[in-house]
């Protein structure tokens, strides 16, 4: 995992949560390259439930146009999948670009304790924002962060556009470190 080509600059993973069945996820990563004729990027998704589509693309600047990028692997994992994509071009040590990667999912969150959980796989100085949104009808009832095996700290959704949501800005001191926020429905 230490191995990937490039480091995370910025990264905020969100997950927008329309109803207990269905989920729409998006990481969007700053990255600098530290190696020459990168050309892919891979991403791997793992939880409950079934992916429907993958939205993948990334863009020079911000406000510039965003550039699709082609899936030309897929694997299955443990959980999940792993997707490789194509960049189209070559990227070299030092050249930046902003990733983004939309998912689609069915089937997510089905019990009645949940989690989301972020685990450091890139090297990165800065912290990452997790946000969750959840569906109008289905407020969480608990709300908790909680870091590797430390204690629980309680989180206090506020209301935005009618649905609850929580943001945080998490730091990892190690690739594979965790992060976990955790709710009742």
């Amino acid at each position: 995992m230490a191995d990937r080509p490039y480091l995370v600059i910025h990264q905020t993973n969100e997950w927008d949560i329309r109803d207990r069945d269905h989920v729409k996820t998006r990481l969007t990563q700053e990255l600098r390259f530290t190696r020459n004729d990168v050309s892919t990027i891979e991403h791997s998704s793992q939880g409950d439930g079934t992916v429907e589509s993958y939205v993948a693309r990334w863009r020079r600047s911000p406000g510039s146009e965003w550039i699709q990028a082609r899936k030309i692997h897929a694997m299955a994992i443990e959980r999940g999948e792993k997707v490789i994509y194509s960049l189209e071009e070559e990227h070299c040590r030092g050249d930046m670009l902003e990733w983004c990667i939309e998912r689609e999912a069915v089937g997510r969150f089905p019990s009645d304790h949940e989690r989301v959980t972020l685990e450091a796989k890139a090297v990165s100085d800065h912290p990452r924002v997790m946000r969750i949104i959840w569906p109008k009808e289905h407020d969480p009832k608990h709300v908790e962060i909680r870091f590797g095996g430390q204690p629980a700290r309680p989180l206090k959704p506020r209301r935005r556009k009618g649905r609850l949501e929580v943001e945080e800005k998490v730091s990892f001191q190690r690739i594979g470190e965790e992060v976990a926020i955790l709710w009742n429905w």
